[in-house]
C-alpha cells in the first residue's frame, strides 16, 4: 500500500486560516459587546429619563409599547411583575386609555421580549417561564371556575364550521352571506375599511349582495355596523347613534381572554349566536341576536348580557348597538378575517351542548331570565 505524505501547508494558506479564526473570535466578542450595550449606564440613564418624563399628548399607544419593551428588556424594577408594570402605565396615562388596552399591551410586550432577548441578563428559558407566570395571572383574574369547567372539551374553528346549519361552500361569498343573515334586503348597511380616513360606505343590503364578491377588498381590515342605518346621508363624518334605526344585534368580544377561551364560552354559554368571525388578530367577534323594538328595550338586553358576560372576561363597552363587527374576507396585516359560523335563525340554545349536560337557558327573546341564571 502506497503511503502519501501530507502536503506541507503553505505560508499563505496558514495565514488565511489564522485570519478566519481571528475573525470568528472577533465576531463573538462583538456579539457579546452588543448584548452588553443595554447594561451600560448611558442606556439605563436614558431609559430612566424617559420613564420620569411626562406622558406625550399624542401617540401614547406607540410610546407605551416601546417603553414597556425597553423596561422589560432592561429588567427595570417597575417591570419586574405584570401588575407593577400595569400600575405604572395606569398612573402614567389618563383615563382615555382603558385598562383593557394597557393589560393587552403589557401582555404583548412580555410575549415579544421573551422570545428576542437571548443576549439579555436572563436566559431564554427564564424569560419563557416569566411569560407563563404573566399568562396565568391574566387567566386567574378574568376567568372564573365556571368558565374553566366548560373548557374541559376545547372547541376549535372546525367545530363551528361543522355546527353551522347553513353550510356555505363558496367562501368568497361570506361577506354577502353575513349581510343576508343580519339585515333585510331594503335596509341600509354601513361598511367601512379599517382606516381612520375612510368614511363608511352605505348601500342597501340588496345592493351590497348584487355587487361582485367579495365587495370589500382591503389589506387593513374591514368592518360592518351591526345594526342598520336610517339613510345613506349621515349627520356627521361617521355613523352616530342618531343614525341607527334598528336594534337587532349585539357584539360580544374580549381583549383579555385567550382565543380558546373565547370559543369555548361562545360555543357553550351564549344563546342566540348568529355569527362568529375570526378577527385576524387576537380573537373572535360573536354576533348575538337581540331583536329589540326600541333603544330602551335594547338597553334591557344589554344590561343582562353585560352583567353575565362581563364577569367572564368580555368587553362590556363593546355591547352597544352602535358597534361594528369584523367583515370576513378582508386581509388585516397579512391575516384573513374569516367567517367560521353563521346561523340566520339562532335559538336560545347555545351552539354546542354543554359537556356536563347542564341546562343553560339563561335568557329568552324578551330578555326575561329563566329563573336564576345557570352558568
Amino acid at each position: 500500500m502506497t503511503r502519501y505524505k501530507k502536503a506541507p501547508v503553505e505560508a499563505g494558506a496558514l495565514k488565511r486560516r489564522r485570519s478566519v479564526y481571528d475573525g470568528l473570535e472577533n465576531q463573538k466578542l462583538a456579539r457579546k459587546k452588543d448584548g452588553d450595550q443595554y447594561k451600560n449606564s448611558d442606556w439605563n440613564a436614558d431609559l430612566q429619563k424617559q420613564i420620569d418624563s411626562p406622558a406625550p399628548i399624542t401617540g401614547r399607544n406607540n410610546e407605551m409599547i416601546s417603553l414597556a419593551s425597553k423596561m422589560i428588556w432592561a429588567n427595570h424594577r417597575l417591570a419586574s411583575d405584570s401588575e407593577i408594570l400595569f400600575s405604572f402605565f395606569r398612573e402614567r396615562y389618563s383615563s382615555d386609555i382603558t385598562d383593557a388596552e394597557i393589560r393587552s399591551t403589557v401582555k404583548s410586550a412580555w410575549r415579544y421580549n421573551s422570545t428576542t432577548r437571548e443576549d439579555s441578563r436572563n436566559s431564554f428559558g427564564e424569560a419563557r417561564q416569566r411569560e407563563k407566570v404573566v399568562s396565568q395571572k391574566f387567566t386567574k383574574k378574568y376567568n372564573s371556575k365556571k368558565v374553566s369547567r366548560v373548557s374541559r372539551v376545547s372547541l376549535e374553528e372546525i367545530d363551528f364550521f361543522r355546527a353551522a346549519p347553513c353550510r356555505y361552500i363558496n367562501v368568497s361569498k361570506s361577506q354577502s352571506n353575513l349581510l343576508k343573515a343580519m339585515f333585510r334586503a331594503d335596509e341600509y348597511v354601513a361598511v367601512q375599511a379599517d382606516t381612520y380616513s375612510s368614511p363608511p360606505q352605505i348601500k342597501t343590503c340588496r345592493e351590497w349582495m348584487n355587487m361582485e364578491q367579495p365587495f370589500l377588498k382591503t389589506r387593513m381590515g374591514g368592518w360592518v355596523h351591526i345594526n342598520a342605518v336610517k339613510s345613506p346621508e349621515l349627520e356627521g363624518f361617521g355613523v352616530s347613534k342618531s343614525d341607527i334605526c334598528s336594534f337587532r344585534q349585539l357584539l360580544v368580544e374580549s381583549d383579555t381572554l385567550s382565543p380558546e377561551e373565547q370559543l369555548n364560552i361562545i360555543g357553550y354559554r351564549i344563546p342566540f349566536v348568529k355569527a362568529v368571525i375570526n378577527t385576524g388578530n387576537r380573537g373572535y367577534h360573536a354576533l348575538v341576536e337581540i331583536n329589540a323594538t326600541s333603544e330602551k328595550c335594547y338597553q334591557e338586553h344589554q344590561k343582562i348580557y353585560t352583567q353575565i358576560l362581563g364577569q367572564m372576561g368580555f368587553d362590556v363597552q363593546a355591547m352597544d348597538y352602535l358597534k361594528k363587527i369584523r367583515l370576513p374576507m378582508c386581509m388585516r396585516n397579512g391575516k384573513l378575517q374569516k367567517l367560521i359560523y353563521i346561523n340566520d335563525k339562532p335559538t336560545e340554545e347555545p351552539i354546542f351542548k354543554d359537556p356536563e349536560g347542564r341546562s343553560i337557558k339563561w335568557v329568552n327573546y324578551r330578555m326575561t331570565p329563566f329563573g336564576k341564571a345557570v352558568l
